[in-house]
This record gives structure tokens, sequence and C-alpha cells, in this order.
């Protein structure tokens, strides 16, 4: 029997030829082979038996892969589909291919595999590179892809430029594979291709939206320092590393590398736009509110591909005008913002407005909606793929449940934004999650583990932009609790300065205004108290329809007047559970000031129980102290107190994870038992070590051992 037999075989030759197959696929048909050699021997007999047209469409349909269409075969042998009808009907007689309503499959996979080994390996590439053209016309990426991927050898221009044309179309859907035909292509890129530099860019582009962002700089800076550079691909790479610079928290270099890019008038838009957008990002990162609102200006004119980003430059007008202490117009333009956002394909949608909107409402009082967005962002994160800001939501979420008093949910959710963030290198998501961690550590008393979140954030820029002012007033109150009332004045100055050039450390914290006037007034600086006063009522004045600014402003003026009144009203207007123990706090004070026993008692009781419902436990030891120096024991266990260590100070979550992990659980088992995060099992048990005055698991397995005996001791003298 001939290789190739022109024409049309014999019914003779057909029926052994179907035979043949049915014998490769036994499983199909029934036949019997003695092993996969037989049966790959008797494939090739049967491709053997074929005429020349049908054998060439079993092979180019191999190389299309196990499904293929008559259609694809016409186009990659260039004849028309009804010329092939014949030929196709041969081979599904002989049984090599089957028929199904949308395509023609191969009967089994040792059919396709034998029927690809066969086509000369002279001819295998370029049938690949052929093919991976016709997809990539057919914007058919994923199968473009594979087939050039298949088809390219160093050096071949065409296939590398087909590669990297995939990969700028799938990055933002599937930015990891895109970065990785990226590098391919790049890697296939000759020496003196002229497009080498354009096709790096691209590579960094992949690499910072897959997340990859150390290789992302690496990949810039190297093809920066080449000559010859044009400056359309020198654009593209500042671009790609600024957004890598701004991540991974260095938002001043950032801002460095886009200045030349948007002064240069020949960028092309499709670069200058979003050059524009991470400058005025950077910009607001490191505090330039003027520089941003000159780029916010630039962007909203319009034209030069602008289009796009209105919604990211509305939000950041938002920024702005929230810092500038309108509440009301900045609350306006980040809803703008989110909803013109939302209307844009989720492919290219911007978080960044729903995640600002949820930090305003948070420090607003309203929580609900707050993680309504919150949950809805991470979805939308989730779904696009969208690696850079998968650690926000996290944050944001920290954020809320410290403000509800829900601290394990808080330190849970603040860990899992730095596993998130450390993971992908996107540090700038860092110092918010770690001023969440040191404000529930100086609420629990645990001032040294406050300090290392702190010295671990490492960065004094703000991006996201809705950082800063917690971790400057974080920072502040750690100060006063290890070092007293004039450390906080002498380090700390600075912030009474810029509260009225800086409204945001007012607003981004409702407690922030009391706290700092009475730090002021305890350290006989009338003058500084006087100022923040000043600007708190300025606030409720231009904002006097947001309850949570008009309760600030009243708690710092009764402070400053000694009225106990107005700090009450306050406390009833606060909308979070923190500020209002506070200014429970602070009405008992100047009750007792004036001689109300009676009223300052029941308001500092009201305090001490409201802070330790929230497991503010350095605050319930304060107000204690208070309540024993006019007469009253604060008996233990009365509501939710408890002794602040011991056994007993345990709370019912805290002591069902001490009885897991004495008897020898991990943190991740106790978490699956009990129906908790990892990070929430982590916080109880430090928790649990700090109350018990303990180190280590095995100290702890040993007291739980001590204390069953203990009360088993107990319960048979009883009996």
């Amino acid at each position: 029997m001939t290789r190739r037999t022109a024409g049309v075989p014999s019914d003779r030759t057909k029926e052994e030829s179907a035979h043949a197959f049915g014998q490769a696929a036994p499983e199909i048909v029934g036949g019997v082979v003695d092993s996969p050699g037989t049966r790959e021997a008797q494939v090739t007999r049967c491709l053997d038996g074929l005429s020349a047209p049908a054998r060439r469409l079993v092979e180019i349909g191999a190389v299309l892969g196990a499904s293929f269409t008559v259609a694809d075969v016409a186009e990659v042998l260039g004849q028309p589909i009804g010329g092939l009808l014949a030929t196709v009907q041969e081979a599904v007689d002989a049984g090599a291919i089957v028929l199904t309503p949308d395509a023609l499959e191969f009967r089994h996979e040792v059919i396709c595999r034998v029927a690809y080994e066969a086509v000369p390996p002279a001819l295998l590439m370029p049938l690949h590179r052929q093919i991976g053209k016709l997809f990539l016309q057919r914007r058919e990426w994923a199968a473009a892809a594979n087939h050039l991927m298949h088809g390219v050898t160093a050096g071949d221009r065409e296939a590398a430029a087909g590669l990297e044309h995939v990969a700028r179309q799938v990055r933002t859907s599937s930015p990891e594979w895109a970065s990785e035909l990226a590098l391919r292509a790049l890697a296939l890129t000759d020496a003196a291709d002229v497009d080498r530099f354009g096709r790096a860019a691209t590579v960094v582009e992949s690499l910072v939206s897959a997340g990859r962002l150390a290789e992302a700089n690496y990949v810039a800076r190297h093809a920066l320092r080449s000559r010859g550079v044009p400056s359309a691909a020198a654009a593209r790479l500042r671009l790609a590393l600024a957004e890598q610079l701004l991540f991974s928290g260095q938002p001043q270099a950032a801002a460095d590398e886009l200045q030349s890019v948007v002064s240069d008038s020949e960028v092309p838009d499709l670069v200058h736009a979003p050059a524009e957008l991470c400058l005025l990002r950077a910009m607001l990162a490191i505090d330039d509110r003027s520089g941003a609102g000159r780029q916010v200006e630039a962007i909203l004119s319009g034209g030069r591909g602008r289009d796009e980003f209105l919604p990211a430059a509305l939000a950041a007008l938002g920024v702005i005008t929230w810092r500038d202490g309108l509440v009301a117009d900045g609350l306006a333009l980040v809803r703008a913002a989110a909803l013109r956002s939302d209307r844009q394909p989720l492919a290219t949608a911007d978080p960044f407005a729903r995640a600002f909107l949820a930090s305003m409402l948070t420090a607003l009082g309203d929580l609900d909606e707050a993680t309504q967005l919150i949950e809805a962002t991470d979805d939308d994160i989730s779904v696009a793929g969208d690696r850079l800001w998968s650690a926000a939501p996290a944050v944001a979420a920290a954020r809320v449940n410290l403000v509800a008093g829900r601290l394990a949910d808080a330190s849970a959710s603040a860990h899992a934004a730095i596993d998130r963030a450390n993971e992908l290198g996107t540090s700038c998501f860092l110092p918010a999650a770690r001023a969440v961690l040191a404000e529930v550590a100086l609420m629990c008393g645990e001032l040294s583990e406050a300090a290392a979140h702190l010295e671990c954030s490492g960065s004094d820029t703000a991006w996201p932009p809705w950082s800063a002012c917690g971790r400057r007033l974080a920072e502040a109150r750690l100060s006063e609790a290890e070092g007293g009332l004039e450390r906080v004045l002498a380090q700390d100055a600075d912030l009474y300065d810029d509260v009225a050039v800086d409204a945001g450390l007012l607003l981004d914290d409702p407690m922030g205004a009391a706290w700092l006037v009475r730090t002021a007034l305890a350290g006989d600086d009338p003058d500084r108290a006087e100022r923040v006063l000043v600007q708190a009522e300025h606030l409720a004045v231009v904002n006097s329809s947001f309850q949570a600014v008009v309760a600030a402003a009243k708690h710092a003026r009764g402070l400053v007047h000694e009225e106990p009144r107005l700090v009450q009203e306050a406390a009833e207007l606060h909308r979070h559970p923190a500020a209002k123990a506070s200014a429970w706090e602070d009405a008992g004070v100047l009750r007792l000031g004036v001689a109300d026993r009676a009223a300052g008692r029941h308001l500092l009781e009201r305090a001490v129980v409201a802070y330790q419902q929230l497991g503010a436990e350095r605050d319930a030891a304060r107000v204690r102290s208070r309540l024993r120096a006019i007469g009253v024991r604060w008996r233990h266990g009365r509501r939710t107190d408890r002794p602040v260590s011991g056994w007993a100070s345990l709370t019912d979550t805290e002591q069902a994870v001490a009885e897991l992990v004495a008897e020898g659980l991990t943190n991740a088992e106790v978490a699956e038992r009990m129906y908790l995060s990892r990070h929430t099992v982590d916080f109880n048990l430090r928790q649990i070590f700090r109350k018990l005055g303990i180190r280590s698991r095995v100290t702890l397995a040993r007291l739980y051992l001590e204390r069953q005996r203990g009360n088993n001791a107990i319960d048979h003298a009883s009996a």
C-alpha cells in the first residue's frame, strides 16, 4: 500500500481503513488491540490508506486540534468549503473523524496524535503560524496564542508580533496569561528588531496588571537604560514603571517618572491620558493637593483620550473637596464618579471611587452602606482579575470593623489585607492596614504591639489617599500612651497646625477633635485646644446636615468650655461606638468637676460598659480607676465586665479557642472547627496569651490541663 494514493480509494480499502480506525479506538467500537504501540501502528496504516486530499484534511485537522471546522481547513488550504465535501465524507467513512452539529472531531485521541506526528516537521511550524494568524484575524485570542506559541522560533518577527498582540488584547481579562505571552514574545525578539522596546513595554504593562511588580520594575529599568529607546516606547515604559512604583508605595518616584511623559506633547493620547491620571494619584499620595487639582482640571477639560478617565478624575476631586472640609460636595462628586465608573465595562472600571466612597461613609458612621460598597467592590475586583486593587476591600473592611467595635474582625481583615499586599508587592496598602492593627492594639492596651505595627507601616505617604490621617492620629495616641502629654505636644505639634489646612484630620476620625482638645487642655495649652475647636465648629457649620461632624464639634466645645451638657448631647449624636464611650467618659468627668456625683457616676458606668463591650481594655481600666477615685468599686462580672487577666478574663470565644489549642489543634484546624477565619483565631490567641501572661502553646496546654484537674477535684469534693 503506498503512503498517498491519488483519487478515491476502493470500497475494500474504505472498509479496511474503517476497521483499522476501529481497532485504534476499541473502547468506542469494540475492537481489540494488543498494546498502545500496536494501536498507533494500525492508525498509521489507516492514514496510509486514505487518499491524499483526505489525509491532508486529517493532518491539518490534527494541527488545528481535537475539534475543528471544515471552514478552518478550507481557509488553511485556500479552497472553497464545497470542494472538501467528498474529502470530509471519506474521512468520516474511514472512521477517522465524526460529525457533530458544530464541528468535526477525532474519533479518538490516538488518531489525532498520530496524525499530528505524521505532519512533516518542516511544515508543522509554518502551519501553526498560519493558523495562529487566522485566529488573530477572528479575534480568537486563546486559539491564536496557542498556535503562535507552537509556531515560532527566535527572530520570527511576525509570530512575536502576533503573540504581543494577543497579550495586549487579554491583559485586562487574563493578566497572568498576558504576561507569559508578552515575555515569550520578547524572548523571541532579536536585539536588532526595532520593535523590541515597544514589546518590552507590553511586558511591563502585563506584569504590572498581573501583580508581578518586582519583575515589572526590573524589565522597565533595564529597557530604559538601553540606548536608542524610541520616545513612544519610553513613554509607555515610564507609565508602567510609575504605576508599579505607586502601588509599591513609592509615589514620589512615580511622579518623577511621569513628569516627562505628561509634558511631552508628542506622546500618543493612549499613553498621555493614563499618565495624567497616574500622576494625579501620585500627587494625592504625596499630599500635593494643588498639583493634583491641576491634573484634575486637565483631565476634566477632555480631549486626548481623557474621557475614559473622567470618573477617576471626579473621584480625585472628591478627595480634595473632602479634605477641604466640604462633605456634601465631596460625597456628591465621589458618588457621581462611582456611578459613571459602574457604567463602564467591568474590565476597565476603576474601583477607586467606590473604595473612597466607602471610606467617607465609614467616617460618617454609615457602616451598612459602606459594607455593601466594599462587598460589591471586592466582587468586581475578583471578576475583573484586578490584582493591583485586590487588597483594598480588606483594608476598607478592617476600618469598618474597627469603627463598629468588632476588634477581632478588624484584626482579621487587616491581616488578610497585609497577606494579599505582601503576596503581590502592593505595599501601598500596608500603612492603612497596619494603622488598624495599631489602633486595635492600643484599645487592648498592647502598646509595644501598636508601636511595632506603626513602625512596620514605614511610609508617610497616603496611597490610597484616605489612609494617612488615621495613621497620624494613631501615632499621636501611641506617643501619649508611651510618653505622656509633653511628648505628644512636642513631637506631634504639627497636628494642631494641620487641622486648619487638612479637614481630613477631623473628618476621618470623629474622635479626633475631642482627643486633640483633651490632650492640649491636659497639657495646659488652651491656645491649641481653641484652634482645634475653631476648625471643628467651622466644619459643623458648613456640614450641619451630617450628624457625625456636628457631634465632634459639640464634643470639642463641651471640653473647652467645660459644659457637660454639650458633651452629653455629643454622646447621643456620635455614630461610632468608641466615640460615644469617649463622650460619656468626658461628660462624667465634667459632671464630677461640678460636684454632680450621681450624674458623673452614671455616665462613667455607661462608659466602662461600652469600652468593655468594644474590648477596649486600656480605656475601660482608666474609667474603672476614675470610679474607684469616687469610692465606686466596679465589680467584675457586672454585665460584660471581666477581670483584665486570668482565665476569668477570657471571652467565650477565647475560652473555646484556648480549649482547642490546648488539645493540640493548629490555628487553621481551630478556624475550620469554629467556622472562623484563620486571622480571627490568630487574634484571639494573641489575646489569650496576653491575658494569661504566657508566650507559648505548650504553656497554654499545661495551664489548661491544670485548670481542668482543679475543676475535677472541686466537682469530686462537692459530690
